[in-house]
């Protein structure tokens, strides 16, 4: 059975796991598109006895399982959700609120203690059957996040990439059935002014 990479289904959590070696249940997560191609870096890590002395050579006889080392970047046109996302598990602090009827406010701050960064599950599926890749990478932290402006028409306008490190824990096949596909509404940038420390850019 060939894919390709455009065959790839991937979901977030969209609320932190409850503690950092739990994945989130399939209602806590949402659907999301990327532009990168690539599937999450998941690479066992270890470590050889080459470098030890009094062995009578320089050659590795055993070799040492040490960790699972995850860590993947999403690139993505910039939309609502994933700004907010980027908010709530960049800053670490986040509450929701309806000011009025209909409206939702997300308000996202530093967190005030602690240095742990909030947990989420990520799932990849491809295709989206998970007959190829099934897998949920649990306790993923946001490491960083990048908001990229750029002139002229069409989506490539604004972009937000999300630079993602995990436990190494991960759950295969995930056993997880994805929901369907979210509404993403994009954030376009014809119009946009930035304003940081009073210096209009």
């Amino acid at each position: 059975m060939s894919v390709n990479s455009r065959q790839q289904a991937i979901a977030i959590g969209k609320v932190a796991q409850s503690d950092l070696t739990t994945a989130s249940g399939a209602s806590d997560l949402f659907r999301i598109t990327k532009i990168n191609r690539n599937t999450s870096d998941l690479r066992l890590v270890s470590e050889s006895d080459a470098q030890d002395v009094g062995k009578d050579d320089e050659f590795a006889s055993q070799n040492f399982l040490t960790n699972w080392d995850t860590q993947f970047q999403l690139e993505t046109y910039l939309c609502s959700e994933l700004a907010g996302f980027a908010a709530a598990f960049g800053l670490g602090n986040s509450t929701d609120s309806g000011p009025a009827v209909g409206a939702y406010r997300h308000t996202a701050v530093f967190q005030s203690s602690g240095i742990d960064l909030v947990p989420f599950s990520y799932v990849e599926k491809m295709p989206s059957d998970g007959s190829v890749t099934d897998r949920v990478l649990i306790g993923c932290v946001l490491n960083g996040a990048t908001f990229q402006f750029n002139s002229g028409p069409g989506r490539q306008q604004a972009k937000l990439l999300l630079d993602v490190v995990g436990t190494g824990k991960f759950t295969s096949p995930s056993s997880i059935t994805l929901p369907a596909p979210g509404t993403l509404h994009s954030i376009g940038t014809g119009g946009l002014t930035i304003t940081i420390n009073g210096n209009n850019y």
